[in-house]
């Protein structure tokens, strides 16, 4: 049969926020071997203690109460993972930097597939927004202003988000696609592709050569329990704008 071995290392850091200065050591893996087993060739993923930039954390002082040693971990801004042969030949790397901010910490702003030679072959660009889900005064409890950005309440905030992918060879990109998500439940709302030279986030940018749009089916809780499954899928083609397939999707108690 086959297994997964992993290699760890400390990565030291430290909290200069305020005083007293707060040491951390933390674990990391920076070595992944899966074995297949079979007579197939293991799979070698490495991530070197510096691909792991940051780490970052979260440190209030005694204006809120809290201690050196109660500061949040939020993770690394950047984390850069090695994919290699059995003998160690680079084949191709994958780099992704991360949010570390409140409500948003360890959500993905950008991924980059590199092949040995480092070009980039595919790219994914997420941005972030928040939108307040509490009523007026829910977080009103904690007085003055939190300028190191800790959550008042965790549950306040809906995190939507803005996708952008690039794929192509040598660098060169050669397709480019948006996707934008509707801000109550997160739900995938549309795709735009687009040629190369588009340089839009999401689909904001209206000269995309192919589009499609998801309507999903209302919440029914009372009688079908239907949340979220989709109820047309409309693909168009631009210039001018026509719809050159659709699919519909029925359910009971709709």
């Amino acid at each position: 049969g086959g297994n997964t071995e992993f290699v760890y290392t400390r990565k030291w850091s430290q909290i200069t926020q305020s005083s007293p200065i707060c040491g951390w050591e933390r674990w990391i893996v920076t070595q992944l071997t899966l074995k297949p087993g079979a007579g197939q060739p293991d799979q070698v993923s490495e991530y070197p203690s510096a691909s792991y930039v940051g780490p970052t954390y979260w440190y209030n002082d005694a204006t809120y109460g809290i201690a050196a040693v109660d500061a949040e971990f939020r993770g690394f801004t950047q984390v850069k993972e090695e994919n290699r042969k059995a003998d160690t030949t680079l084949l191709g790397s994958l780099v992704c930097t991360y949010e570390t901010s409140a409500y948003k910490t360890g959500l993905a702003t950008q991924c980059e597939w590199k092949d040995s030679g480092d070009y980039v072959l595919k790219k994914v660009v997420n941005s972030y927004a928040l939108t307040s889900t509490c009523s007026a005064n829910c977080d009103s409890w904690e007085g003055a202003a939190n300028t190191l950005d800790q959550p008042e309440l965790e549950e306040s905030q809906f995190v939507s988000r803005v996708r952008t992918e690039t794929s192509g060879v040598g660098g060169n990109p050669v397709l480019r696609a948006g996707y934008a998500y509707e801000t109550t439940f997160g739900n995938l709302t549309t795709t735009c592709e687009y040629l190369s030279s588009s340089t839009s986030t999401g689909c904001s940018d209206t000269s995309w050569y192919r589009r499609t749009d998801y309507q999903y089916a209302s919440t029914n809780t009372t009688s079908a329990y239907i949340v979220g499954l989709p109820k047309q899928n409309d693909v168009k083609k631009n210039d001018p704008e026509t719809v050159e397939a659709s699919t519909q999707f029925y359910y009971d108690g709709q």
